[in-house]
This record gives C-alpha cells, structure tokens and sequence, in this order.
C-alpha cells in the first residue's frame, strides 16, 4: 500500500512539471511581429462568402487589400475591382496587450508555416438570430487570410460566413 502512495504521489508530481510550461504561457495574444507581417498594398486574392437567402450557395469575388498600421491596429482597405461600389475599410484594433483582436478575445495563437495562425470567439448575431462567431485570421509574409465561423445559437453545427484568403 505505501509502494502504490509513493508511486501515486510521483505520477501526480510528474504531471505538475508536464503542466507548468503551459500554465507560464499565459494567455494567447497578437504580438507586434505578427502585424508586421501584413503591412502592404500588394495583397491579390479572393472573397468568398455564403449567400444568406437559399439555396445559401458560396459566392466568390476577386479583392484586393492594403494593409496600413495604425496606433490602435491595422486599417484594412478592401477593394473589388469587379464591384468598386463595395469597396470598404475596416479597423483592426488591437488591445488588452494583444489579447483581444477586433473587438472579440484571442482564444488562440499558432505559429503554421511561417504564420501566425490568431482566432477569436465571441458572442454575435448572424442574419437577425444569435449566434457565436469564430474568426481565424493567418498573418504571413506572403499569406492573409481572414475567416469567420457561425454556430447560430440551438445548432450544433458551425458554417463558415465568409473568407477572405490573399497572396502577395
């Protein structure tokens, strides 16, 4: 019985030294570097969204963005070449010491091929119903995408919004 407590008390011992670099950590967060990545005017790609009236189809337009920053963030300056009346700007604020992106909280941060992968998740409303969005943005050298996730509230199934995946 004591040989079982011995070994009990160093697996649970073992487990708190596998635990610790986690917990120093601390919070995921965007840093300087990752918003460095993405400042530019020479990002070419794509929009694709999901037509909010049946058969709730994907559309996809060409778009173009300049990425500028800004004390708060980054301003991001959308053009459609196709469809100039919908060109558009969007702050991206940064705050909490990189802990909230856009408004919503870090939930993670990755570094993937040369990226970092950030997503945030907050409570939202989608098409006048509540729901929780996830967004997923990927800032790289040559890679920017933005993506946004919906699990209307009652469903147990997410669906992707919108994507915006750009290349320089």
């Amino acid at each position: 019985m004591r040989y079982v407590s011995r070994r009990l008390a160093l697996l649970a011992a073992a487990s708190c030294l596998v635990a610790l670099p986690a917990l120093s950590a601390g919070p995921a967060a965007v840093t300087e570097a990752d918003l460095a990545r993405v400042v530019g005017d020479d990002w070419t790609g794509e929009l694709t969204y999901r037509d909010y009236s049946p058969p709730f189809g994907k559309v996809a337009i060409a778009a173009e963005v300049d990425v500028t920053r800004t004390a708060a963030g980054l301003t991001l300056s959308m053009q459609y070449p196709r469809e100039p009346q919908a060109n558009s700007s969007d702050d991206l604020n940064i705050a909490d010491a990189g802990r909230t992106l856009g408004g919503d909280p870090v939930i993670a941060r990755e570094d993937i091929a040369g990226a970092a992968v950030i997503t945030t998740r907050a409570p939202c409303e989608d098409d006048g119903r509540e729901a929780v969005c996830e967004r997923i943005y990927t800032f790289g050298d040559k890679t920017l995408s933005l993506r946004k996730t919906v699990r209307l509230t009652g469903e147990t199934e997410a669906f992707e919004r919108n994507s915006f995946v750009f290349t320089r």
